[in-house]
């Protein structure tokens, strides 16, 4: 198992749902953030990581963009509430978009902190 599946695991508890297509975009938008150097405002999740991450996994781009979305929503409504608190760096009152939550669990894990921190901290040097 993944660092990042790991991370899924303890956020959402056990369930029955591969979490391998999650963490194989998180993998995937982390390599375009952190590896390539991409903006943030320029990943394109439907447009560049599904497709890519579905010929990785050998599976229909929609099957991967189902459960990216589905498991997103689920992280959200029945995820460790303390973790995700962790996760994002602060208390949100409304959930984020997949897109969004998938950007923030790619920080998470490639820092080990969440996006909001780590932007702060590259803001005051």
């Amino acid at each position: 198992m993944t660092k990042t599946e790991t991370l899924l695991r303890a956020l959402l508890g056990p369930i029955r749902d591969d979490v391998r297509p999650l963490a194989a975009v998180i993998d995937y938008v982390a390599a375009l953030l952190f590896k390539e150097g991409v903006p943030m405002d320029d990943v394109r999740v439907t447009k560049t990581v599904y497709p890519a991450v579905a010929e990785q996994l050998g599976k229909p781009v929609t099957a991967v963009s189902r459960s990216v979305e589905r498991l997103c929503a689920r992280c959200w409504s029945d995820g460790d509430p303390e973790l995700l608190r962790i996760i994002l760096g602060r208390k949100v009152s409304a959930p984020y978009s997949p897109r969004e939550t998938v950007i923030c669990l790619a920080y998470y894990v490639h820092h080990g902190e969440s996006m909001h921190e780590v932007l702060r901290k590259s803001l005051s040097i």
